[in-house]
Parts: C-alpha cells; structure tokens; sequence
C-alpha cells in the first residue's frame, strides 16, 4: 500500500519512510519539497490540498508537522488546521519536534552518537527544544566527527553544525530502532502516529 507524505524538511520525510515502512506500508510520493519549499509555513499552506486530493483521488497521505510553541497541545494544533480532514490523511503532530521521536530511543542514539546513555532525558516530549539537546549531546561525543558535524561554531550565528542534516538523515537510515521507540513510548505522539499510519494503511 503506497502511503505519500510531507513533512516540514529532509529529517521529517527520512523518518516518515522509516516509520512507514515499520507499519506495512510502501514509501510513495515524497511532498516534503515539492514545489512550495520547506518549513511549517509551507506544510499549513498545503494541508487543505493534500486533503482535497484524499478525498477526490483517495490518496492516502501523512502530513507531519511539529508543535513547537503554536499551541497548548497537538490536538489543539490538529483542530486548527485541518478541521474537516478526510480519513485518508493522516495529520500528526510531533510534540515539540521530531527530534524527541529520535530522543526516545536512547540506546541506539547514544551508540551511534558515542555519549552516555544517561545524558539522554527520558521524556524528551517535555523539552521546549529537542534539535538543541541533540546539539547539545554532540558536544559530550567522543567522536570527533559528531561533534564537529552537529555543534556550530562560536560565534557562527547559527544553532545547529553544517553538517547535523546529515548525521541526522544517516542516524535515522542506518541506526534508530524505531521497533524500540514505538514500544517504550517514551514520545507519545511517535507512538500515536505508529497507531494512526496502521489505521490509514488498513483503509
């Protein structure tokens, strides 16, 4: 069963095929920089679209988009954007970031990113910024590459390393035990989105 999907940039559309294919599901169109670029600007824009083609065509699609600080909680952020959404979509709603979806499977991160398992918090939903605490975390690793990747230089202006994408983007493809993650629920809204893509897959 092809299942299309956006998210807000590569790390969202890399998770996404990991996570449909843990559910059954085929990795189909990939809408994470089609046409209208990146960033949750671009995915509110596109929501009504992607909904109007669920209906029309039956595409079956999964929008992910993080929470950040633009509502109390995911559900309110859902009600907001996609009052009226066709079964066939399949809105969900990272708290705060994607990134605590990689947080919560501390085992193979801290494998692969060479830090102490211990430094990784065991409610990584409950951080205002996951990317920082990942950024943050590099800074401990006993790999040079990590560290030299993921964390920016002083004084660079920037929050995250040149290089984080694609740690991240390897990390994801290579090393997140997603079976883990799902499991632990460490992330609720991973393990909602798990139960949520098996549903559309089964429709």
């Amino acid at each position: 069963m092809n299942i299309n999907y956006a998210g807000e940039g590569p790390t969202d559309a890399a998770i996404l095929r990991r996570l449909i294919l843990f559910s059954g599901g085929v990795p189909g169109i990939d809408y994470t920089t089609h046409r209208s670029g990146r960033g949750k600007s671009s995915i509110d824009r596109r929501i009504p679209g992607f909904n109007s083609a669920a209906k029309s065509v039956g595409a079956k699609t999964i929008v992910l988009r993080d929470l950040d600080q633009d509502a109390e909680c995911a559900p309110a952020l859902r009600r907001r954007l996609l009052p009226n959404g066709d079964s066939r979509l399949c809105f969900r709603v990272a708290v705060r970031e994607a990134e605590a979806w990689l947080l919560a499977e501390p085992k193979s991160l801290s494998s692969y990113m060479k830090i102490s398992e211990k430094l990784v918090p065991p409610a990584p939903e409950k951080l205002d910024n996951p990317k920082i605490l990942l950024v943050d975390l590099a800074r401990t690793s006993r790999s040079s590459v990590i560290r030299r990747e993921m964390v920016p230089e002083p004084r660079s202006g920037i929050s995250v390393g040149r290089g984080y994408v694609s740690i991240i983007l390897d990390f994801v493809a290579s090393s997140w035990d997603i079976d883990r993650a799902v499991r632990e629920e460490r992330a609720p809204s991973l393990t909602k989105t798990f139960a949520a893509l098996q549903k559309l897959i089964a429709l």
